[in-house]
């Protein structure tokens, strides 16, 4: 059966303190994890083509990566671009409309560093080189927390502004934190994308909602050995242990039928 896996990154430099080391990844462990992905027989695709195979019930391989990054972070450009451009791995960047050209406020208040995300200059340069940029709502809060007039900023308000900066239809959605219900993935849906991902960890198929794509957090933790078990398992958290009772399955299915 088909099945998609979505990555989930969000920036790539080296950490400024032990806070945020867990979401960010080194420049040098990210090129590596490209590398393999680039090499390994994955199909790293645009998630919005993987989106329309999903919604037309079109074949996908069962290796089908979609690469994609939260927040978007200026560390994006010098560091994550010149990497996927080398391996020629396309990625969708969701950028949060609101804060265009400032900082990540939201995680600053939790002990993490101030980082500069893009301004709308920047967004349009790394479009012109190739990549999808999204929405990530437009001041990056938890929208199950929102009233219903609130909730329409954040998606309605949000794709337009996000759509004008960058000159093109924004029709890719993240939520930020992974926040949503029935109600939120209505909202988005009304607000004239065509499909959003949470932070659910998991493989997408056909059934899937496409309101509710699911998606694998890369860790700044992750080796290259607990990179490649996550494409493997479509899982957060994928242990040896993990590997080796996969293994003894097939193994089993084989003999036994």
């Amino acid at each position: 059966m088909s099945r998609a896996l979505i990555l989930m990154y969000h920036s790539v430099d080296t950490p400024l303190n032990e806070a945020e080391s867990r979401y960010c990844v080194t420049p040098a462990v990210f090129r590596e994890h490209m590398a393999h992905l680039a090499a390994s027989g994955s199909v790293a695709m645009p998630l919005a083509t993987m989106v329309q195979a999903l919604k037309q019930g079109g074949q996908l391989p069962d290796n089908a990566v979609a690469v994609t990054f939260d927040d978007g972070f200026e560390c994006f450009q010098r560091n994550a671009l010149p990497v996927l451009t080398e391996f020629h791995i396309p990625a969708t960047v969701f950028a949060v409309s609101g804060m265009l050209g400032g900082t990540n406020t939201w995680m600053q208040a939790k002990g993490w560093p101030e980082r500069k995300l893009m301004n709308a200059h920047e967004l349009r340069e790394i479009q012109a080189a190739g990549v999808t940029v999204g929405c990530h709502a437009l001041n990056h809060k938890p929208m199950t927390q929102l009233s219903d007039e609130a909730l329409a900023d954040e998606t309605v308000n949000a794709r337009r502004i996000l759509s004008e900066a960058l000159e093109t239809d924004v029709t890719l959605f993240a939520y930020p934190h992974g926040a949503q219900s029935g109600r939120e993935r209505q909202a988005v849906e009304k607000a004239g994308f065509i499909a959003a991902c949470g932070t659910e960890p998991g493989f997408n198929r056909h059934q899937t909602d496409l309101f509710a794509l699911r998606r694998i957090d890369v860790y700044g933790s992750d080796t290259l050995a607990s990179f490649r078990r996550k494409l493997q398992f479509g899982a957060n958290r994928a242990t040896l242990a993990d590997l080796a009772n996969y293994y003894f399955r097939r193994i089993a299915t084989h003999f036994h039928g």
